[in-house]
C-alpha cells in the first residue's frame, strides 16, 4: 500500500463520515439509526491515517515553513464550509469549533519547533503551546490530535511498526475510555493500513496532489448545498 492509496482511503472514509453527519442525522432516534452510526464508525478510520501521513510529510518535506503555510491557508479557507456544513452555524467563527486543518497545522508547527530544538528531550515540551491553542480554538480532535501526530513523528521514528502501535494506543485511549468499542475497532483499521504501507509515493500527478488539498473544502461545500 503506497502513499496515494493511504490518502484515498483517508479521503473516502472522511467523506462517508461527513456525509453521515450532515445528511443522515434524521436517522438518529429511529429504527434506522444503525445506518447513521455505521457512517460515523467508518469515519473513525480517516483521522489516524491523516495523522500518520502528516507525520510522514514532516519527515520528507523539503520545507517545513511551506508545508505549514499550505495547511494554514487550507484551514482558513475551509472554515466557512466547515462551520456551515458540520458545525451547523449561520456565521463563520475562526476562533471556535475549528476544522481539522487547524489541528494539522498546529501539530506540524510543534514538530517544526521540536526539529529546531535539535530533537532534544526538552523539545517535547514545545508541543504544549500547540496543544493549548488547539484546545482554545476547539479544533477537531483538539490537543489530543496535536499530541497524537507529534507522538507518531517523535516515537514512531519513521518505522511503520512503531507508528502502527502508537496509532492503536492513541485510538484506544480516545475511544475505549468512553467504551466506544465500535469506534475503536474501526479506527484500528488505520493501524493495519500503516503496517501495509510500503513507503512508496505511488503515481505522482500535480492534479492529484492539489486535488487532495482542494477536496476538503470542496466536499464540505457540496454537503452544505445538499443539507
Amino acid at each position: 500500500m503506497n502513499n496515494l492509496t493511504l490518502k484515498i482511503i483517508a479521503v473516502v472514509t472522511m467523506l462517508v463520515d461527513h456525509a453521515g453527519s450532515v445528511l443522515l442525522t434524521h436517522y438518529i432516534g429511529t429504527e434506522y439509526v444503525h445506518i447513521y452510526l455505521m457512517t460515523r464508525w467508518v469515519g473513525r478510520i480517516a483521522f489516524p491515517i491523516f495523522a500518520y501521513l502528516i507525520a510522514q510529510g514532516c519527515v520528507h518535506t523539503r520545507s517545513m515553513p511551506k508545508y505549514m503555510l499550505r495547511l494554514g491557508a487550507l484551514a482558513l479557507i475551509s472554515e466557512f464550509f466547515f462551520d456551515m456544513a458540520l458545525v451547523g452555524s449561520d456565521s463563520v467563527n475562526f476562533l471556535a469549533n475549528t476544522n481539522i486543518f487547524y489541528t494539522l497545522f498546529l501539530a506540524v508547527f510543534a514538530i517544526w519547533l521540536y526539529q529546531k530544538s535539535g530533537k532534544k528531550w526538552w523539545g517535547w515540551l514545545l508541543v504544549l503551546p500547540s496543544m493549548g491553542l488547539a484546545e482554545f480554538l476547539t479544533t477537531d480532535y483538539g490537543g489530543f490530535g496535536v499530541l497524537f501526530i507529534f507522538a507518531i513523528y517523535t516515537l514512531g521514528r519513521g518505522e511503520k511498526l512503531w507508528s502502527a502501535v502508537i496509532v492503536a494506543l492513541g485510538m484506544g485511549f480516545l475511544y475505549l475510555r468512553n467504551v466506544q468499542i465500535e469506534a475503536f475497532l474501526f479506527a484500528s483499521v488505520a493501524s493495519l493500513c500503516v503496517l501495509t504501507y510500503n513507503g512508496k509515493p505511488g503515481p505522482k500527478y500535480p492534479a492529484l496532489q492539489y486535488g487532495f488539498y482542494a477536496f476538503y473544502p470542496a466536499h464540505l461545500a457540496v454537503l452544505m448545498a445538499l443539507s
